[in-house]
């Protein structure tokens, strides 16, 4: 855990073709800094990838593993020899890291695979999952321990990575593998309807009221595993990642120590990438929210993984306004900026009226206006944002009269 500040990390996917390092790299160039959590899913029989490696030896990163041992909780309990072998396996490849760190979680989000049956104190429960039930996925927890620990990997922090949705909570502390078992506690916000206030307290407070001796969810570092917003409204969006930061700086929720984003591409419901709405649609507003958040002071301070873009772009140039019949052609010179720049800001008014943010446009350097009202002269200027959500001076004013 750094004690100065919390860590900062993504999981990011469905920008580039490359791998996950490539992923990574790009999602850090978006954002104008270095992560500190790189966040990565295996699945059954794999081992750590030599991507993972690499970042996960990256001066001032670590990475955080989400391993599915097997489909069925049971079957890695410790009887069954094919599945051993593939525990020793993925247990050697960490301990190949030597004193390198890494997070591992043994199967996230366990609340929805339990099986119906899976937890007999919660009668009401709808349980829909096929994994097993909760004894058999805190049996696999404690075989997988033994498994590493026989072959002496320590260089592991264990994650106890809930869901953290209220429907479930009748089998949060069935799920708990133990005190002994478990270093950090992680749970994964999605709100939707909800304020990201209301959704990370009402886990939060949850954790808080449950603990015990048997369950000191007290004693661990907190953090969140994944968070994004799941919601039609970008709006709503830009507002998580802005009550996201205030809380952050209001210290709301002291216990939080990492904030790990979910920014990939699912196809099958929707657009979680950052920068996108729910139907695919660039948002560079969006991402500019996100930006400053990630950038913060206080996912920076002390021990920072890495330089933090703080210089705005150079001011747009040379903006020319060209009136053509119902429409205003807008050109300019591209900005200049040392991590790239990610959007123009286009602010519009008239003769009478002040300017006021018009658009918020891609990386063009051209822009038509056809929502003009003849012999109405249209005044512009353009502002440029970097992928650290800094922004340049504005151009110089053009104006030109709709024909």
């Amino acid at each position: 855990m750094n004690s100065c500040r919390p860590w900062l990390g993504a999981e990011s996917g469905g920008y580039t073709s490359g791998g996950f390092k490539a992923s990574m790299l790009e999602h850090e160039a978006r954002i104008g800094r270095r992560l500190d959590i790189v966040h990565e899913y295996l699945g059954v029989n794999v081992v750590l990838t030599p991507d993972i490696v690499s970042l996960a030896k990256r001066p001032g990163t670590m990475a955080l593993v989400n391993w599915k041992v097997a489909d069925k909780w049971a079957d890695a309990g410790g009887r069954n020899s094919t599945l051993n072998a593939q525990i020793d396996a993925m247990a050697r490849s960490i301990k190949r890291l030597g004193r390198t760190k890494i997070f591992l979680t043994v199967h996230h989000e366990p609340e929805n695979n339990v099986s119906p049956g899976g937890e007999p104190s919660c009668t009401t429960t709808p349980f829909k999952g096929t994994a097993g039930s909760t004894a058999a996925y805190v049996q696999m927890w404690h075989n997988v321990r033994a498994r590493f620990n026989a072959l002496r990997v320590n260089n592991v922090v264990w994650v106890m990575n809930y869901m953290g949705w209220k429907g479930w909570n009748c089998i949060i502390k069935p799920l708990w593998p133990g005190n002994a078992y478990v270093d950090w506690v992680m749970f994964d916000p999605y709100p939707k309807k909800a304020t990201w206030t209301a959704f990370v307290g009402e886990f939060y407070r949850f954790l808080i009221a449950s603990n015990d001796a048997a369950h000191n969810f007290m004693s661990k570092p907190w953090g969140l595993a994944e968070f994004g917003y799941v919601g039609s409204s970008q709006a709503a969006a830009y507002k998580m990642y802005d009550d996201a930061r205030r809380d952050l700086r209001n210290n709301l929720f002291p216990r939080l120590k990492a904030y790990v984003v979910w920014d990939n591409d699912l196809l099958a419901s929707h657009d979680d990438r950052v920068g996108y709405s729910e139907t695919g649609v660039k948002d560079p507003v969006e991402q500019a929210h996100y930006n400053a958040f990630a950038n913060d002071s206080r996912l920076r301070g002390n021990g920072v993984a890495g330089a933090v873009d703080r210089t705005a772009p150079t001011r747009p140039a040379r903006l020319r306004a060209m009136a053509r019949r119902h429409q205003v052609t807008l050109t300019w010179r591209a900005s200049r900026d040392r991590i790239g720049v990610t959007s123009y800001a286009l602010y519009r008014g008239t003769s009478r009226n002040r300017l006021a943010r018009y658009r918020v446009l891609g990386k063009v350097t051209r822009f038509t206006d056809r929502n003009v009202l003849k012999g109405t002269r249209y005044v512009y200027r353009v502002r440029a944002v970097d992928a650290a959500g800094n922004w340049s001076r504005p151009s110089r004013k053009v104006s030109a009269r709709a024909r």
